[in-house]
Parts: C-alpha cells; structure tokens; sequence
C-alpha cells in the first residue's frame, strides 16, 4: 500500500491516541479498557481502510468523544456510554459492561418500585 492511501488511517490513528490521551484519567478504568481494545481492534482490521463507512465510523464516533473529553464534563463516563448508544456500539464486551452496570443499579435500589424503575 503505498503513502496516499495509508494517511487517512494514519491520521485516524493518531486522533484515536488523542482520545486515549484525554480519557485515560478521567474515563471508568472498566469502560476505558473495553472502548479503547473495541476500538483498536478495528483499527487494525484492513476492512477500516478499504470501507469507507467503517472508516467513516470510527472517525465520527472518535471526533464525538474528543468533543466531549474536552468539555471537562463531570460525568465523562455517563456522556461517553450516550454516545456508544448513539452510535450504536456493538461489543459484545460494552454490552456486558452495561448489563452489570444496570444490575448494580438495581441492587442498590431498597424499593420494588426504584428497582422497577
């Protein structure tokens, strides 16, 4: 592959460090792990590179977190899991995450109507 078509992963790449960079102190160490190996993930996968909708993908859902990071939101974590349901972000592994998380949730709750809710 020569230089012209491997700049557009390159740059992707380098935003996608960005992110990490920003989120790595202020992200849920669980959810950061997960984000970051899901996304590195297909990062690798030549697919990115030759389709340009996951290509397009990952560049917009990067660029969204990079906008929030930078907000100084107090809730990171909570912003960034609105996002992954906006983009609709299929790891098998986020989704584990966010069932334990509900789960938790519904423990702490003391009345049958909070752990309905």
């Amino acid at each position: 592959m020569d230089k012209k078509n491997n700049a557009p992963i390159r740059r992707l790449k380098e935003k996608f460090n960005r992110m990490v960079e920003l989120c790595a102190a202020r992200l849920d160490g669980t959810l950061f792990i997960i984000l970051t190996r899901a996304m590195g993930q297909l990062l690798e996968k030549p697919s990115v590179n030759g389709e340009a909708h996951a290509f397009d993908y990952l560049d917009n859902l990067i660029q969204e977190i990079l906008e929030v990071s930078g907000e100084g939101d107090s809730d990171q974590s909570g912003s960034i899991e609105t996002l992954l349901w906006q983009y609709n972000f299929n790891s098998r592994q986020y989704f584990l995450y966010y069932i334990k998380r509900i789960a938790d949730k519904e423990k702490q709750e003391e009345t049958i109507l909070g752990k309905l809710e």
